[in-house]
């Protein structure tokens, strides 16, 4: 019987019998595994929450939120490819959205140009700084090739020629330019003030 039972459930003998021990005993309270590779495990999956949950701190820790205390102290600039309207046809050249918002005010200046050259993005810089009633101190974008590049860029050499000092992101870390990330969609589907540049 013994045996059986031992081939049927897949353990030794040797477990059957302290089973059957315990049982006459009246042990049947829950018992700690004392199986290593359980054990190990349990442990494993404990240490990988805790590491899990260190990387979440530390890149929430390491994306600092901040707001200026005036207008013009820093405006984040951003790029995005615009989907094909209905009725399109997919061989058509899909333009670009341009977004620059102001730190402090969040007001929001946009234009939809033909593509993301270092030229169009000097050209939407040059356009904003007309509409833009104070001053502009910094620039901050991510780093696209329309706003980085060698010394006499276009983007660059304008936003230096102004006197304003540009930054940019962290790479692979968009999210630090959160608030051009998220005015996508506000442009998108709300009214804003627009440019009015050619799309041509």
């Amino acid at each position: 019987m013994i045996v059986t039972l031992a081939r049927e459930l897949r353990v030794s003998r040797i477990t059957i019998y302290k089973v059957i021990d315990q049982a006459r005993k009246q042990e049947f309270s829950p018992r700690k595994s004392t199986n290593r590779s359980v054990t190990a495990s349990k442990c494993g999956m404990k240490r990988l929450a805790k590491v899990e949950a260190s990387i979440e701190c530390k890149k929430k820790a390491d994306v600092r939120h901040y707001n200026k205390n005036y207008p013009g102290a820093i405006m984040h600039y951003g790029t995005k490819l615009l989907p094909l309207l209905k009725g399109e046809r997919k061989d058509r050249p899909r333009k670009h959205l341009f977004i620059a918002i102001d730190d402090f005010s969040r007001e929001l200046y946009a234009g939809i140009l033909p593509d993301k050259t270092q030229t169009v993005a000097a050209a939407f810089l040059i356009q904003a700084l007309e509409e833009y009633p104070y001053t502009i101190e910094c620039n901050y974008s991510d780093n696209g090739t329309e706003y980085k590049g060698t010394p006499d860029h276009d983007f660059l050499a304008l936003s230096k020629a102004h006197g304003i000092e540009q930054k940019f992101t962290r790479v692979k870390l968009p999210q630090t330019n959160g608030k051009a990330e998220l005015s996508y969609m506000d442009y998108l589907f709300s009214p804003v003030t627009c440019l009015g540049l050619s799309t041509d």
